[in-house]
């Protein structure tokens, strides 16, 4: 380091008294506190003279800027070895993912130092094979910046904070910045809200009202903060392998987003999943073009949600170890359950009486109704699974395509 400190001398007499006198340069923060020190102590420094003119010690913060440092934190910062080379200049690298604590509301980085670390903080390391240092620094929500040193070995670990000067706080800041925007595709800032607010959604659980307006927000913080619509270049912040899990509101069932590219185009993914007690996964998928705006995909959240309660909320009955789904289905049960060339199996629940009080073909007008909700069931049959006291139960098939074609007919004269 070449000229990073001085001194500056007052004029202490005379017209000019106060003045600015002349200016020492110093390559070393020793050379320039031991002139200080020098100075100090001829008579003309006395104890009454006025401490406004007694030199002041500046160090180096850029080309042309200085920052004054009153004797103690000039000790503190740059005295007993410190900071003999300038870690700015130097080649640091990130070693880690950044880390945040919530609980102590900062941020971590780790960084590697391929530097004589012992000319930075003073230390003697370099005589010790089995000694080395760690550097970190730390982002605090009030958006300063920190920093530790931990001498290690096989037997001991020593944590010492480091004092940043304002010059390093300020490039450790930018740096700390520039990797979480490469890393994270996001700030500090976002990042750190992001996790806050993440923790907080999974101890709700779904259970406040705005519980899916909150996820689509926490979950578009890091995937797309800048709401980037699909066309023109892609932004940094537009995270495209970034997913995140929340809890769906039923026990054990989790709401799993992400982003991805599909035929050229970007989606929002929206999947749920959920075991059941039997052990059986229920999983759910649906996608949303990234060019919805937030509303949209909350309605796609609410929807999705909806949909999924529904489903696994679906009682299951096994027979001969096969699951059949158990009447009365919903329309949308009826699409999932139907097989390629649209039949339906399901445990149809029926009164004997049922069986008695009708013929053979309103009795299977009954079950289809009960099934599907709609008389329309074709090509109808049954058989009997088990009994219990006047209840019987049925495994009732059929092909659903008369009430797929007016459910379609339905559609087509609402929208007319």
């Amino acid at each position: 380091m070449n000229n990073e400190f001085k001194l500056r001398l007052y004029k202490k007499t005379g017209a000019e008294k106060g003045n600015l006198d002349k200016e020492l340069f110093y390559d070393s923060a020793k050379e320039l506190w031991t002139t200080y020190k020098s100075l100090l102590r001829k008579s003309d420094y006395s104890i009454n003279l006025n401490r406004a003119l007694y030199p002041t010690i500046w160090v180096r913060s850029g080309e042309e800027d200085w920052t004054r440092y009153g004797e103690a934190d000039f000790a503190k910062f740059f005295l007993g070895g410190k900071r003999q080379i300038d870690i700015i200049s130097e080649n640091i690298k990130y070693t880690d993912e950044l880390c945040v604590d919530l609980e102590k509301e900062i941020i971590e980085a780790d960084w590697e130092l391929w530097i004589n670390v012992d000319r930075y903080f003073g230390t003697d390391t370099g005589s010790d094979d089995e000694t080395w240092i760690n550097f970190y620094t730390y982002w605090h929500s009030n958006g300063r910046v920190t920093a530790v040193y931990e001498i290690d070995s096989e037997e001991t670990s020593k944590v010492i904070d480091w004092p940043l000067t304002d010059k390093e706080e300020e490039f450790f800041l930018l740096k700390m910045e520039e990797y979480a925007l490469k890393k994270e595709h996001c700030s500090l800032e976002n990042l750190f809200q992001f996790e806050k607010e993440h923790d907080a959604l999974w101890d709700d659980a779904g259970t406040s009202d705005s519980y899916l307006h909150k996820v689509g927000y926490n979950f578009l913080l890091r995937a797309n903060y800048e709401r980037w619509d699909g066309t023109g270049e892609m932004p940094v912040t537009f995270n495209k392998e970034y997913y995140c899990t929340y809890r769906a509101g039923i026990p054990g069932g989790i709401l799993r987003l992400s982003v991805t590219e599909d035929n050229s185009e970007w989606k929002y993914v929206i999947s749920c999943i959920g075991i059941r007690s039997t052990g059986e996964e229920i999983t759910k998928t649906e996608s949303i073009p990234i060019r919805a705006n937030d509303a949209e995909l909350e309605y796609g959240l609410e929807k999705m949600i909806s949909e999924f309660k529904e489903k696994f909320s679906e009682q299951l009955y096994c027979y001969k170890g096969v699951s059949y789904p158990i009447a009365p289905l919903t329309k949308e049960a009826v699409c999932r359950y139907k097989d390629d060339n649209n039949y339906i199996r399901g445990i149809v629940k029926v009164e004997l009486s049922d069986m008695i009080e009708n013929d053979l073909e309103g009795f299977l007008d009954l079950i289809s109704e009960k099934l599907t909700g709609s008389p329309l069931l074709m090509d109808i049959g049954y058989e009997p699974v088990s009994v219990f006291e006047e209840e019987l139960y049925l495994l009732v098939s059929g092909d659903v395509s008369g009430i797929l074609d007016e459910e379609q007919n339905n559609e087509g004269d609402g929208n007319e």
